[in-house]
């Protein structure tokens, strides 16, 4: 199935991915519920335009066109990689910067798991510091973990860096998380997309960008647009536009963030069609 907004579009609705919009759970075998899937279906049907904003990179667009069933944009990396019109873009982290954070993290002993990803999609495992399946709490277990590639390559500056995964204890994320953002303040954005998982972007590049990117693409203003997420990576997303929308299990940041708390996509599409 193919479906393509009519030259009549006039809203846009940005979906995140993990515990919004697919059902909680580290994979995608999580699904999406179908009253979700119908409410996206009638949406794009009517000649609207819905995207999805994602810490996962852009080789997930084929699983979220399966489970959708049409290929949507796609805000990836949490902004450092962007998919619409049917073409790809993408930015890149100086590796000076990258193992300035390596050398950083083992220097404060911040016992965190660190994994970098490149163009071609391959994520490689810089140090296993921290294993966050030996704690019950964290949700990324052996299996995910023995996923990425062991090997890295030979001569960083030829590297096409484009994210850093931060794997860290959940009891101690934000203390992590912090220390990062204020060592690396304006060089480099740092954001939380699970309880025992922080992601390190290019400077500039956030979901937040990335909609306001959509946004002049399609020539839309803040009012004609929605977002809807549940983590503290969403945040940027949901104060670039007026209506915006978090899941009721969100953290209170991101609650204050948002203009209305709900318990699905379908019930936060269904309040914006009507506020239109």
């Amino acid at each position: 199935m193919c479906v393509k907004p009519s030259n009549k579009t006039k809203k846009l609705f940005i979906s995140d991915l993990d515990g919004t919009l697919l059902k909680i759970g580290n994979e995608f075998s999580a699904g999406i519920s179908e009253e979700n899937r119908k409410a996206i279906l009638s949406f794009v049907e009517q000649g609207n335009i819905f995207a999805i904003a994602s810490a996962r990179d852009l080789n997930y667009l084929d699983e979220v066109e399966m489970i959708l069933g049409f290929r949507p944009d796609f805000i990836g990396q949490n902004g450092t990689a962007m998919y619409y019109g049917g073409h790809t873009s993408m930015k890149t982290i100086d590796t000076a910067l990258f193992e300035e954070l390596c050398n950083y993290c083992k220097e404060h002993d911040m016992r965190v798991t660190i994994a970098f990803h490149m163009k071609e999609g391959n994520p490689y495992v810089v140090d296993r510091i921290y294993y966050p399946y030996n704690v019950e709490t964290a949700l990324h277990d052996a299996a995910f973990m023995d996923s990425f590639h062991k090997r890295m390559p030979k001569d960083l500056t030829v590297a096409d860096i484009n994210g850093i995964t931060v794997f860290v204890e959940p009891q101690r994320l934000n203390e992590v998380r912090a220390c990062l953002k204020e060592h690396f303040q304006g060089r480099l954005e740092v954001v939380s997309s699970d309880i025992d998982l922080i992601n390190v972007s290019p400077y500039g590049c956030t979901k937040g960008n990335g909609v306001k990117e959509l946004m002049q693409y399609y020539g839309l203003g803040p009012d004609d647009v929605a977002t809807i997420g549940d983590s503290d990576n969403d945040i940027s997303m949901l104060q670039a536009v007026s209506f915006s929308y978090c899941m009721d299990h969100s953290e209170p940041e991101v609650k204050e963030a948002a203009s209305m708390c709900v318990e699905s996509v379908a019930q936060a599409m269904e309040h914006f069609t009507k506020r239109q």
